[in-house]
């Protein structure tokens, strides 16, 4: 819409210019037709991704890959950290609510569901930063700062879930260390 819109104007810019200057009027503005062209240009700049985006086909992923992906997040909803090594929990809060995460680490990933298992998170071990921040008074669980990929959020982390986290990211990065030698 805004790359429509800036086409049209780019095209009205340009239009009144070369009428000015086919009339032989003293409207005519170099400033204008250039700008005009430049948005013009831009515009189509801006449509461009778009259009990429538009020719790719959706394929539907096999059945048997939903089915897996929906028992894990079964698992996750009712599993936490008492369930085995391998899983995690923690909870965030922002403005509107409280998040509730469980997870569960395997090799290369690891597998996050939220609240009731509507978003699903698949995370590698970069893209997980958990930070210890504070012991919070009266309370079992650590203030930590989590960052999955771009989104940072503030929470509370056990002493457990967080010493796995520590532990999975120390065995992923000597995993890679390794590949790479």
């Amino acid at each position: 819409m805004a790359a429509t819109a800036l086409m049209l104007i780019g095209a009205w810019n340009v239009s009144t210019n070369l009428f000015a200057l086919l009339s032989g009027s003293a409207g005519f503005d170099l400033f204008w037709g250039v700008l005009g062209l430049f948005q013009i240009f831009w515009g189509v700049k801006m449509l461009g991704p778009n259009s990429r985006l538009a020719a790719v086909r959706l394929s539907k992923p096999p059945s048997d890959i939903v089915a897996e992906i929906d028992r894990l997040a079964r698992i996750l909803r009712r599993a936490g950290e008492k369930n085995g090594e391998e899983f995690i929990e923690f909870t965030c809060a922002d403005f509107q609510a409280k998040h509730f995460y469980h997870g569960k680490l395997m090799e290369g990933a690891v597998f996050l569901t939220e609240g009731s298992g509507t978003h699903l998170h698949f995370l590698r071990p970069e893209d997980l930063e958990v930070t210890f921040v504070g012991k919070k008074l009266r309370r079992k669980k650590n203030s930590v700062k989590v960052r999955m990929r771009r989104e940072e959020l503030k929470g509370l982390m056990s002493e457990t879930s967080l010493e796995r986290i520590n532990r999975w990211k120390a065995v992923e990065a000597d995993m890679a260390c390794r590949g790479v030698q």
